[in-house]
């Protein structure tokens, strides 16, 4: 139930931010779009320490999106 938390928040946020970088244009508008694009979950700081701690399969998902 968990992993299925993690895959659906990443892929929701994955698809927005997607969504929001086709639609913006220009450096300034891309970069607006990335800071305020509408995330459906926003993981807290406090279950991303959680995730780090205890789910590593799904830390180094939410890792592998920084790269």
């Amino acid at each position: 139930m968990i992993h299925e938390y993690f895959v659906a928040n990443l892929e929701s946020d994955k698809q927005n931010m997607n969504k929001a970088m086709q639609e913006a244009n220009g450096f300034r508008n891309k970069l607006y779009a990335l800071v305020y694009t509408n995330r459906c979950y926003r993981l807290s700081i406090f279950v991303m320490g959680e995730a780090k701690q205890f789910y590593p399969e799904e830390w180094a998902e939410i890792e592998s999106l920084r790269k």
